[in-house]
């Protein structure tokens, strides 16, 4: 009796095994004390030492979006590679025609894994793998073929030649599974989503949002579509899979752009863990809206127009542990009008803190020029790594309409390579201005022009540049109706470190004109 009741059990347990992989949209690996004895060292690694991990990561890709001059394994198991268009240009030019492909993985990890990963072209000997405060472990066993090591979740780039990356983005091993249980779920499994295949996108690919709604994006989902909402509270858009922009038109001539998110007028909205890839536009429009948090998402960006993060006239909002590159600003923090009631925005109380930010062109953490709008109060940039700076100012402020701009922070920053001035850029490191601008100034509301006044720039390393220019200056306006003076004032710079040289006011390249009380310590 016990032997068959011990059959029985077995066959139950074989039975749920195979369900639960029949019902599998990822490729999921547990390796516990796998023994890498065979293999080279890496670093300072032991050649005998082993790695306990479990990975969770698509199965397959569509063909389109794949990406084939790369592979990256760990161990027997394919990490599938996503393709996406990166641009190396540093000039803007509305039709963005100087894209490449590049590589994108997306997995969970828990645990600490080997990675080897195989290259059609030859590895640069410089290769290097960011945030550099990371200390990946790595070998370049041959001309093609690198390994590395890594136990954290979080955003890195694995960059192989001046043009050519991987950039891997590895999430805590079921971190977002809980949210499959939501009520009012819309859920994406894996594969490709359109308006073709998929009614919840409708005839303009969007996805109109009400108020009280999760939306689960999984691993190995590609969704096709913009998301947007008004008027709305308590939405959520979670997951590990995709958003992408790749099919849709852009072109800044004509205009035509599909943002990924859009949302207005909204409350208690959050962003956690996808990755949006190659936007037709900006990616992250957000327009007076109120608490609304960004974690652990993840933006590349490569035509006209695109933004990473775009906050105008928010109030409450947090991005953190999260990834930008973009070709143009990587975060960015306006007062706009709104379209509703003509009434100018408030902006406060905006966090950004522990991102990664790879700008290709325009500014990194930027604040304007858009500044409709009295209040601009406690913006806040903290634990900022930015891995590359191409063309303007990583940290900026740039009041072009009336606000007073007053309590910015940026603290703990690290600008790894600060190549500032390519293209049409400028070599400016920190650009704090109060000025009218014919380009930007008119092209929503026509106002006078305010102050700057508070401003902290602290523990900021600079590890790599080509001395730039420090800026911090107000200006006279001489237009006939709004003639006066605007100031930048209150500013303290702390422990600046640029290429190891300490920031002070005989730096040779300060600019500073109509400022009071800056101070360097």
């Amino acid at each position: 009796m016990k032997k068959i009741i011990s059959i029985i059990i077995l066959f139950i347990l074989i039975f749920s095994l195979s369900s639960c992989m029949n019902n599998s949209t990822s490729n999921e690996v547990t390796n516990t004390n796998i023994d890498n004895s065979d293999s080279k060292s890496i670093g300072e690694v032991n050649t005998t030492e082993t790695f306990d991990y479990k990975i969770r990561t698509a199965s397959n890709i569509d063909p389109y979006y794949q990406y084939n001059n790369m592979t990256l394994k760990v161990d027997n198991l394919v990490i599938p590679l996503y393709n996406c268009k990166t641009n190396f240009s540093n000039s803007w030019n509305p039709e963005a025609p100087s894209r490449m492909n590049n590589a994108v993985a997306i997995l969970e990890l828990e645990g600490t894994a080997k990675f080897t990963l195989t290259a059609t072209f030859k590895v640069s000997n410089k290769c290097d793998i960011r945030p550099l405060s990371k200390n990946v472990n790595k070998k370049i066993v041959d001309d093609y073929n690198l390994e590395f090591i890594i136990s954290e979740a979080g955003q890195y780039t694995v960059e192989l030649s001046n043009d050519r990356t991987l950039h891997l983005f590895i999430t805590e091993y079921q971190k977002y599974d809980a949210y499959k249980e939501s009520t009012n779920l819309m859920y994406f499994d894996s594969g490709v989503h359109n308006s073709s295949n998929d009614n919840r996108i409708n005839s303009n690919n969007r996805i109109v949002l009400s108020s009280n709604t999760v939306v689960f994006i999984d691993e190995g989902a590609i969704v096709e579509a913009r998301f947007e909402a008004t008027n709305a509270s308590n939405i959520t858009i979670v997951g590990y899979g995709i958003v992408s922009g790749a099919k849709f038109d852009r072109n800044a001539n004509t205009g035509s752009h599909t943002v990924p998110y859009d949302f207005e007028y909204c409350n208690n909205i959050k962003f956690y863990g996808i990755s949006t890839l190659d936007p037709a536009g900006w990616c992250y429009n957000i327009f007076f809206c109120k608490d609304v948090e960004l974690d652990d998402i993840k933006i590349i960006s490569s035509r006209s127009n695109g933004d990473g993060v775009s906050l105008q006239s928010c109030e409450n909002v947090k991005c953190q542990n999260s990834f930008v590159r973009s070709w143009d600003d990587s975060l960015v923090v306006k007062n706009y009008v709104s379209w509703k009631d003509g009434k100018e925005g408030t902006t406060k109380d905006i966090y950004f803190d522990n991102c990664v930010i790879w700008t290709d062109l325009a500014q990194s953490m930027e604040i304007g020029f858009e500044t409709i709008g009295k209040v601009m109060d406690n913006i806040n940039f903290t634990n900022i790594t930015v891995l590359h700076n191409f063309h303007k100012a990583p940290i900026s402020i740039h009041n072009g309409n009336n606000a007073l701009i007053t309590n910015v922070l940026y603290k703990d920053i690290v600008i790894e390579d600060a190549s500032m001035g390519k293209g049409d850029g400028r070599n400016i490191l920190i650009d704090i201005t109060s000025e009218f601008s014919t380009t930007w100034s008119t092209n929503h509301k026509v106002t006078a022009v305010g102050d700057i006044d508070g401003v902290t720039i602290e523990n900021v390393t600079v590890l790599s540049s080509n001395n730039p220019i420090v800026s911090i200056r107000g200006s006279y306006d001489a237009r006939s109706e709004y003639k006066s003076y605007h100031y930048v004032k209150n500013v303290k710079i702390i422990n600046v470190i640029i290429s190891g040289i300490k920031l002070d006011e005989s730096y040779q390249k300060y600019e500073t004109s109509y400022s009071e009380n800056i101070s360097f310590e």
